[in-house]
């Protein structure tokens, strides 16, 4: 077998700065964008259409209900979004997988760069032993 060397520390420090982080950005939220996106969907044109014909008949007092409601729903459906990306943010910082490379060394997966080797890939291609299954503790399923 070939004697795997993996990368050293400085470069992969190098290739860190070369390529940046191995993540995908995360994009910002923006609840004013969200509120309007609450108002273009297919509910909320119904809600606005029924307001329209409201103002034509000159049911002003409907169509200020119809008015809170589309609000209020665009106001709830944007918070709650809000309430919910923070949860996945503070659950997606928690979860931050760590890898083993051939550094030596745990490392978070965003500061993975290319040509590292992972264990996976060497247990892949046969440089490091497969643990074999102990017969004793095999359950048979007659």
């Amino acid at each position: 077998m070939n004697k795997i060397a993996g990368l050293s520390q400085a470069e992969a420090q190098k290739r860190l700065d070369q390529y940046g982080l191995n993540q995908v950005p995360e994009v910002p939220f923006s609840f004013w964008k969200e509120f309007a996106g609450k108002l273009w969907n297919l509910s909320a044109w119904i809600l606005e259409a029924a307001l329209l014909l409201e103002c034509l008949l000159g049911k002003w007092i409907q169509s200020g209900f119809v008015l809170l409601m589309l609000l209020f729903a665009a106001y709830n459906g944007a918070s709650q979004k809000k309430k919910s990306r923070k949860v996945l943010s503070q659950i997606s910082q928690e979860l931050t997988p760590q890898v083993a490379v051939c550094r030596w060394q745990l490392a978070k997966a965003g500061l993975q760069v290319p040509g590292t080797w992972r264990l996976s890939q060497l247990k892949a291609r046969g440089h490091l032993s497969r643990r074999r299954p102990n017969p004793r503790r095999q359950i048979n399923l007659r």
